[in-house]
Order: C-alpha cells, then structure tokens, then sequence
C-alpha cells in the first residue's frame, strides 16, 4: 500500500498520538525482528490506551462534518482523498462508481431538457402544409414555427449519445 501525505491521516494521527509512542515507531527499524513485533503490538496498544483516554477527556468529536449542507459527500474528491491507499482493484471499483454517478448525473440533465423540449413542442402551433418546401436538412421548417427541439438536440449528439438518448427517450 502507498504511503500518502493526505491531511485527514496525519490529522487523525497527531491526535490520537503523543510524541514518545512517534519516537517508538521511528525507533522500530533498530531492533531485531523478535523485538520489532513485540515494540509494534506495544505501540498499538499505547495508542489505543491513549485514544480511550483522549475520548474520555473529549466527550465531543473534533472534526467538523465536512457534508455539512450537503445531502452527501463528492465522491470525486474522495475518490481522491483515497485512492493512495487502495488496491488496483478497489481503484478500479472507484473509477466504475464515479462514471455510473456521472452517467446518472447525465441522464437526470437529459430528462430536464427533454421535459422542456416536450413541453416546447406541444405549445408550438402546426406549420401549414404549403410552408413544407422550405424544411432544413433535419426534417424541420425553423420558419413556419415546426422546430422540432428533440431532433436538434439530438443532431448535436454522437452515435453513442444518440443510442442513449433514445434509451432514456423511451423510458420515458
């Protein structure tokens, strides 16, 4: 696993920690290794022991929420904070998690506009008959008042968007 100077780790470390279990772990290299396991399980306990008392002296945590206003936390920027010290495959995982969130987030913009091109289109009047002569290349006559939102903004999107588009058209 990577080592990371990431804030949150050294935050939490300074204050669940004193300075003489610091200067064991920076002593644990000189010992033998039979020595090193017992100085290493002897650490771990000091910290426990010193962060059971450190909670009993501090009833009150001392972060602050940082979803504070917010319904949930960017898993974008998390994804960040984290990702020094997990796996390929965790990694992985993140990276399908963050474009599934970012899918969704694209389809929830989608629906908004499709919901306004639809309400678009059925206020817009019918274009006469004899004003079809004068369509654009996408079937539509902008003049006469026959815009046809759904099939512009489809126009501007590529084959893959497209295919998406007309998924999410049809559930609708």
């Amino acid at each position: 696993m990577n080592v990371c100077e990431n804030e949150a780790v050294i935050a939490f470390d300074t204050l669940y920690t004193q300075n003489h279990i610091q200067i064991l772990k920076i002593l644990l290299p000189y010992f033998d290794p039979y020595g090193q396991s017992h100085l290493a399980v002897w650490i771990k306990y000091l910290e426990l022991r010193y962060t059971l008392e450190y909670v009993s002296r501090h009833p009150s945590p001392p972060y602050k929420n940082q979803t504070s206003g917010t319904s949930s936390p960017d898993f974008a920027v998390l994804f960040e904070q984290i990702k020094n010290f997990c796996s390929p495959r965790e990694k992985a995982l993140f990276g399908e998690l963050l474009n599934l969130q970012k899918n969704l987030e694209l389809f929830k913009e989608m629906k908004g506009m499709m919901q306004l091109f639809e309400t678009l289109r059925e206020s817009a009047p019918d274009a006469d008959a004899d004003t079809a002569a004068n369509t654009d290349c996408s079937g539509t006559n902008p003049a006469a008042g026959n815009f046809d939102p759904m099939t512009f903004l489809k126009g501007m999107l590529s084959p893959e968007q497209q295919e998406m588009f007309e998924a999410f058209r049809d559930g609708l």
